[in-house]
């Protein structure tokens, strides 16, 4: 369920519930979400998986598109580390809580 909040300085807060079969999905592949970061740029995304944001952690290619990016897979099944597989190459992607001293980019720029 989704609800939205307007506040005073007109920022819209998404606040998301989670199930508990939400809570504990296991997600291997895909299925994600991708959230614009704002109306006017609607190709500047983050990707979502359940309640997670995921962070490129290696360099984004100047191309990727909506369905690479829906499609990245978790690298493996005990791993925090999820794979989107470019014309360029792999951009690895992780939940922020799970980075330690490599740079990260939560929006990336995506064609169709």
């Amino acid at each position: 369920m989704e609800a939205f909040v307007e506040r005073a300085d007109e920022w819209r807060v998404a606040v998301r519930q989670h199930d508990a079969a939400t809570a504990g999905d296991e997600r291997t592949s895909g299925a994600g979400e991708l959230e614009a970061v704002d109306e006017q740029n609607p190709n500047n995304v983050a990707l979502l998986q359940g309640p997670l944001a995921l962070f490129a952690v290696t360099e984004v290619p100047s191309r990727v598109t909506r369905a690479q990016l829906l499609g990245a897979s978790r690298v493996s099944q005990s791993a925090d580390d999820w794979a989107v597989r470019t014309d360029s190459g792999v951009v690895t992607l992780r939940p922020f809580g799970k980075i330690m001293d490599e740079g990260y980019r939560l929006y990336i720029r995506i064609e169709g």
